[in-house]
């Protein structure tokens, strides 16, 4: 039998082992590397970076363990302070901001100020005690992408982070034509008016179709369709989606 180091044996050669021939080592390993080569590779998927401004810290710890428990989900900071959160989102700025409005002073705005001034791109998702019609309406009007409550479950709380980041909406359909009342009595009155095509993007949002589905109901592209809802979102004075939808039902421009 040969072995490595013995004479007789050759760089490259087959040798003997105990379980019978093998490869010899220069081989072993081109061959391992030409079969790596041929295996599909799975994608990278980015991990959605989750903030979390939390006073209670048991509160903060279940959140924790339920982002870091899920997949594509990354915690990135976590604070219990407004000032903590605005050095948080200017050094790592967040794909969603959880925000419990309490740290607020229960003032919806400032808590999206505190995201949006340092990270203009971050969704934030707000807690509240009771999201009634009322906290949800002024959330919206504050320029916040989903408002949900501060006690939620689990999953729950998995499931409105993914939908915030992912640009959908978790607030409750059930509210309805009583979410825009309140809305009207709590909003003030803007001057630029929307034009009849924003008008009808706008309503058409208001359905619940995407972007693809109105830009193929209206035969024109999804870039197009994303100008209109941001000239929108600029003529109202928010931020997101849900925000105009609520703005233009106060306003009258929608149904």
């Amino acid at each position: 039998m040969f072995y490595e180091g013995e004479p007789g044996h050759v760089a490259g050669q087959r040798r003997r082992t105990a379980g019978g021939l093998a490869l010899a080592p220069q081989q072993a390993v081109a061959r391992r590397e030409a079969r790596s080569a041929q295996e599909p590779r799975m994608p990278l998927v980015p991990q959605v970076k989750v903030l979390v401004a939390e006073a209670r810290s048991m509160a903060a710890d279940a959140m924790e363990h339920a982002i870091v428990c899920a997949d594509g989900l990354a915690l990135t900071t976590r604070c219990t302070t407004r000032g903590e959160v605005a050095r948080a989102c200017a050094a790592v700025p967040p794909d969603v901001a959880v925000l419990d409005v309490s740290i607020y002073g229960h003032d919806p705005g400032d808590a999206v100020r505190s995201v949006r001034e340092p990270a203009p791109e971050a969704r934030v998702l707000l807690m509240v005690p009771e999201p009634g019609g009322h906290e949800i309406a002024l959330a919206l009007l504050a320029g916040a992408d989903n408002c949900i409550s501060a006690f939620v479950d689990h999953r729950e709380f998995v499931q409105a982070v993914r939908a915030t980041a992912a640009g959908e909406c978790v607030v409750p359909t059930d509210l309805g034509s009583g979410l825009g009342r309140l809305i009207r009595e709590l909003s003030v009155e803007r001057n630029d008016r929307l034009s009849p095509r924003e008008v009808e993007v706008l309503q058409l949002a208001a359905n619940g179709l995407s972007v693809a589905q109105i830009a193929s109901r209206l035969c024109v592209s999804v870039n197009t369709t994303q100008t209109h809802l941001r000239r929108t979102y600029r003529k109202l004075g928010v931020h997101n989606r849900g925000g105009a939808i609520a703005e233009a039902m106060r306003v009258g421009s929608l149904r």
